[in-house]
């Protein structure tokens, strides 16, 4: 039997450079994703307002299978967020020198884009809180 878990995540898409603020967030050039319930419906509104930003909201079910190639599907791309975010930190065996999880710690048939992906969506989420 397999476990289904639904997450839910908004991803922003910004085309301004990176370093770009609005909706209390610093955003990177590109995809940029957050939990759905990160932001206020005023921040929302700020970010669906701004012409160089393209707010999306989206589901996944990390019961699925994810083959996609070249740039990670945001789906995935917040499966993987949220996995990270699962990680416990205390357990030097899911965890680089560099303080980035290891492969091992990603789900099994996670690629190499997929993991850095995720990561760098991981930092961008941290960054934002501040």
């Amino acid at each position: 039997m397999s476990k289904y878990v639904i997450h839910a995540a908004i991803m922003v898409i910004c085309s301004a450079p990176s370093g770009y603020r609005r909706g209390g967030v610093e955003l990177e050039q590109g995809q940029n994703i957050f939990a759905a319930d990160h932001f206020t419906k005023e921040q929302l509104q700020q970010l669906a307002e701004d012409p160089r930003l393209t707010v999306s909201e989206s589901e996944t079910d990390s019961g699925s299978d994810s083959t996609s190639q070249g740039a990670v599907d945001a789906d995935r791309l917040a499966e993987l967020v949220a996995h990270i975010k699962g990680l416990d930190t205390a357990d030097a065996s899911l965890w680089k020198e560099d303080q980035t999880p290891k492969a091992s710690a990603y789900p099994k048939g996670t690629t190499a884009d997929e993991r850095d992906a995720a990561w760098d969506a991981f930092v961008n989420q941290l960054d934002g809180t501040k």
